[in-house]
């Protein structure tokens, strides 16, 4: 059976380099100065500054900060702020950025994601921790009083 070098047994014509091509794989650049680990949280980390200063003038009685991908974290809680010695606590989700477009995506998000935890807390890029001390008093004198219409 004779063939010409353009037929082959499958059918096609006009290849005459049939095999595949070898692709050479691109090695992926490392960054030089990526630090291994997980990033800081700044919005987490101005919101617990703001607690300390609440803690320290007896406004709240105590809080916990949850681990990074913990169980309470996976939970949609970054904090449990205690109000109360009756056990009355507050579960705040914080995230970073103020209520545009796309925050309001994000909140919508989070409340599919983790329909119980309903206070969410956007602290902006440069807010100031007087800022936010303001609006966690604010929050929480709300929290108080919906508890006592119960």
């Amino acid at each position: 059976m004779n063939r010409s070098n353009n037929e082959f047994s499958n059918g096609e014509r006009g290849r005459k380099n049939w095999y595949k091509s070898k692709k050479k794989k691109k090695k992926k650049k490392k960054r030089k100065n990526h630090k291994k680990g997980p990033r800081p949280n700044i919005a987490e980390n101005k919101f617990k500054e703001a607690l300390k200063e609440l803690l320290s003038q007896k406004f709240i009685l105590g809080f916990e900060h949850s681990i990074k991908n913990g169980d309470i974290d996976k939970k949609g809680i970054d904090f449990l702020v205690y109000l109360q010695p009756s056990g009355l606590a507050w579960c705040p989700q914080i995230k970073s950025g103020s209520l545009d477009k796309y925050d309001r995506k994000l909140r919508n998000r989070h409340f599919q994601k983790h329909p119980l935890i309903r206070d969410v807390f956007f602290i902006k890029r440069g807010e100031e921790i007087e800022s936010i001390k303001r609006r966690i008093i604010i929050m929480l004198n709300e929290a108080i009083q919906n508890t006592e219409l119960l």
